[in-house]
């Protein structure tokens, strides 16, 4: 092994006093260390030198935010009830109940506290009262001549709205739209001051009915319903006879499909005009019971339902006296024929009476309280919730008495 000392260094040796010399040379050394420390701590310290500062723009400063900008701390709000996004249909009552009223309920003040007496008795939330037929209105109207059973000087829309939300009953106005018959049976005034605006019947002579494809036509109809909704609180205008007479029309020939077009530009103005008057109001119509029937009087609502030109439709499911096999196979079409989005907005309209069809304004046969109440179990069965009985006048008192302490009226 090589000594790492070198070639001509001298081999180290160690003696005992070697170590004793060492040992006071290093307390010498740290002795040393110590004082010149402690002289160090005991003299001031220089500042340190200042570099002078080059010109630069100045910084724009943050503000401390104010109170109005300081984010309030984070809380857990409820979810508020999204509201329907303008334009798209409005749903009815999720338990609407309601009766149609005939034009005779407006005609007095004690004949509409007659008639909302007899709602609340069997528990109804809304009216369809007819305040417009013949022609003539049953309110406050500068488009229409008044009619003449009204007691003058009487409003009776305002009056009959006022009562009715006091009892928490919604009132949707019935408007008889195509028919224009006159109370004397013949055309009605707007007809006369309008021939333009007549549908010939099948051979060629005026009828009492307004043809929808004519110019002012839409504006005319749609022009009531806005009338309406803007000078009363109503919570919805309910069309009626909103098709063509019953004259077995062909729907596939082309110029009764212009028809069809026609109308179905005449229902979706009104709903425009009804929204734009009045945006929570409800815009409804009588129909027929389906769409193979209402196309045969050139009725296109299933078009009106779907593509939302209307907010619901209330198919007349009139059947007679514990006819349900009929009324069941009605409900089982409407089920097959729209999608579940679509019920909600399909309300069931039932007769409180058995009508023969067969006789032109034919009165019917008021139906027994437990008929009624079979039709009401079959709607529950396949979960309609909603229903239009026609009409309140042909229900006695034990009839509502009856309705009143059903489940379909006590939801």
């Amino acid at each position: 092994m090589s000594n790492f000392l070198g070639r001509n260094a001298k081999p180290f040796v160690f003696y005992p006093w070697t170590a004793k010399l060492l040992r006071n040379k290093i307390h010498l050394a740290l002795a040393t260390i110590l004082l010149l420390l402690g002289a160090c701590a005991g003299q001031p310290t220089s500042p340190p030198a200042v570099t002078p500062a080059v010109p630069t723009a100045p910084a724009t400063a943050t503000p401390a935010p104010s109170p109005i900008d300081t984010p309030p701390p984070a809380t857990t709000a409820p979810t508020p009830t999204p509201e329907p996004a303008p334009g798209l249909p409005l749903p009815p009552d999720p338990h609407l109940r309601g009766a149609w009223l005939q034009a005779s309920s407006l005609e007095s003040q004690e004949a509409v506290d007659r008639a909302i007496d007899r709602l609340a008795r069997g528990r109804f939330n809304a009216a369809f009262v007819n305040a417009v037929v013949y022609g003539e209105a049953y309110y406050s109207s500068d488009l229409l001549p008044p009619a003449e059973a009204v007691t003058a000087g009487f409003d009776p829309l305002a009056y009959f709205v006022e009562q009715a939300h006091r009892q928490g009953i919604a009132v949707h106005v019935w408007v008889v739209a195509g028919s224009m018959d006159g109370m004397d049976g013949g055309p009605a005034e707007v007809l006369t001051a309008n021939p333009d605006w007549v549908l010939p019947d099948p051979d060629g002579n005026p009828s009492t009915w307004l043809d929808y494809s004519q110019p002012g036509v839409a504006d005319f109809i749609a022009g009531i319903v806005s009338e309406v909704a803007t000078r009363y609180p109503v919570d919805g205008v309910h069309l009626d006879y909103i098709r063509y007479p019953d004259w077995g029309w062909n729907r596939a020939e082309p110029a009764n499909q212009a028809r069809v077009e026609a109308l179905n530009r005449v229902v979706s103005q009104t709903y425009r005009q009804l929204h734009q008057a009045r945006p929570a109001a409800r815009l409804s119509a009588a129909v027929f019971y389906n769409q193979g029937v209402a196309d045969e009087v050139l009725q296109d609502w299933s078009t009106w339902l779907v593509k939302g030109t209307i907010d619901f439709v209330v198919p007349m499911a009139y059947v007679g006296e514990y006819e349900t096999d009929w009324l069941e196979d009605i409900v089982t079409t409407w089920q097959a024929d729209y999608p579940p989005e679509v019920q909600p907005r399909l309300v069931p309209g039932l007769a409180a009476a058995a009508f023969n069809f067969d006789i032109p304004e034919d009165d019917g046969v008021p139906k027994s309280a437990a008929a009624i109440q079979a039709e009401l179990d079959l709607l529950s069965r396949y979960g309609y919730r909603r229903v239009v009985l026609f009409d309140l006048g042909l229900m006695s008192d034990p009839v509502l008495d009856d309705l009143a302490g059903s489940r379909f009226f006590n939801p």
